[in-house]
């Protein structure tokens, strides 16, 4: 294992308590990356040692999906790599059952942007 690239990913109230993580984390303890996943959008404080950040999000979410994007421009203005997944459905919830939206392809999308990242490759997971 390589704890250059132990990264986190979070469901809802899971993706606050790992934003939490990042946020009180000691530099060299807090994630490599961040997934976040259909939790709340409200802007935060983003640290100077921000992990890149994996967001997905449904627009009829009916918790997070009218929240605009906050934590996604926050993210951005610190200079900090953010990627957004905005789907047009897939609910709350999106993530534990396919429902024929695109929102089914999440975890395809999360595995490419691990790679994409160099967090992952193909021959890591064969």
């Amino acid at each position: 294992m390589n704890p250059d690239r132990l990264g986190m990913i979070g469901f809802s109230a899971g993706a606050m308590t790992s934003m939490e993580v990042l946020m009180t984390a000691p530099d060299r303890q807090a994630p490599d990356f961040m997934g976040y996943v259909y939790g709340p959008m409200s802007a935060v404080d983003v640290p100077d040692t921000a992990p890149p950040l994996f967001v997905a999000l449904a627009a009829d979410d009916p918790l997070f999906g009218q929240q605009g994007f906050g934590l996604v421009e926050a993210w951005r203005r610190a200079g900090a790599a953010v990627e957004l997944h905005y789907y047009s459905a897939g609910g709350h919830g999106f993530a534990a059952h396919t429902r024929g939206a695109t929102s089914d392809m999440w975890f395809s999308q999360f595995m490419d942007w691990l790679e994409a990242q160099g967090f992952l490759t193909v021959s890591s997971i064969e």
